[in-house]
């Protein structure tokens, strides 16, 4: 089985949130036998090639002139399996109240025929992905190769921290909680702060924090964030974790809070090592419960694209 996990679609800096999801893709497909390489320049003939959404209106375009070169070349199509993000909520893609939402999903549906295969984040885009091209939920399952507990940071040189795109919901939310005597530690000022950190002094934060925050990007996403989530799991620290409707067999692991009054509540007093014992028995529930390559295998069998090469 040949991958190449291409993220040239999308500039330097949208490259840089994508650390989590091109991590867990490759670490993972690793795993279970899979030759995988990960290029920001090119896209290959002999490999199924894994994308990235994009909003962009011509993002496909780059895609069909690549795949009309493969069949020149090789008298076959490329493949492309898109990874996707996006929540399909019935009409369009959810857009938190901004308007773009109907725009992305018909820029996404003018470039839908080129995708062999679809995997997702999201478990309820399943039903509307498979009209299209089979498709797979993907969930962030245990691997060694991405196990940072034995650099922890004991003791933590943050008691609460957060790392992520800072939205209106996101800002209000921090400024509320400050406000109410909390220090919590945020690299960079109203950008996601993948911007103001490297790779390495994200994942060094995640290690080096006792209680990582995890907010919803709005007041009604309904999801977890799975890949932030996995990270704190790798790393045995400790999380808050800002309560979705939709759950994942990844967040159940997990105690929430629902709503700035109950955070105050819940985190007014903190026992870090207590927090700490927590978190390592949540990692040993983790690896036995949800390993990475048993994820990849279904992945597979549910989206047999990634194994076309």
């Amino acid at each position: 089985m040949r991958l190449n996990i291409f993220t040239g679609n999308h500039d330097p800096d949208r490259r840089r949130t994508l650390l989590d999801l091109v991590s867990w893709l490759a670490e993972g497909f690793r795993e279970v036998g899979a030759d995988v390489t990960v290029s920001a320049e090119q896209m290959t003939f002999d490999r199924a090639n894994i994308i990235f959404e994009n909003s962009h209106p011509h993002f496909t375009d780059v895609f069909r002139s690549a795949s009309a070169e493969c069949r020149k070349a090789t008298g076959r199509a490329m493949v492309f399996v898109l990874y996707i993000t996006e929540i399909f909520d019935g009409v369009g893609f959810d857009d938190g109240g901004n308007g773009t939402g109907r725009e992305r999903y018909t820029n996404f549906l003018a470039g839908a025929d080129l995708f062999s295969g679809f995997l997702t984040t999201v478990p309820s885009n399943l039903d509307f992905l498979r009209r299209i091209a089979p498709a797979s939920f993907f969930e962030f399952g245990y691997c060694r190769a991405l196990d940072l507990s034995a650099h922890r940071r004991n003791p933590p040189e943050h008691v609460i921290s957060f790392s992520g795109g800072i939205t209106p919901y996101r800002s209000a939310f921090l400024q509320a909680a400050r406000d109410s005597g909390f220090k919590i530690y945020v690299p960079g000022r109203n950008v996601h702060t993948a911007s103001a950190q490297t790779d390495v002094e994200y994942q060094t934060l995640v290690s080096s924090t006792a209680v990582n925050l995890c907010l919803r990007q709005h007041e009604d996403w309904p999801l977890p964030s799975a890949p932030r989530l996995a990270r704190i799991l790798h790393a045995a620290t400790g999380a808050a974790v800002d309560s979705p409707p939709t759950t994942t067999e990844l967040s159940r692991l997990f105690e929430t809070f629902n709503g700035i009054d109950e955070f105050r509540v819940r985190y007014a007093r903190l026992d870090v090592p207590e927090i700490m014992a927590g978190a390592d028995d949540r990692l040993a529930t983790y690896r036995a419960r949800l390993p990475l390559a048993q994820e990849i295998m279904r992945n597979i069998e549910e989206c047999p694209a990634l194994a076309a090469h």
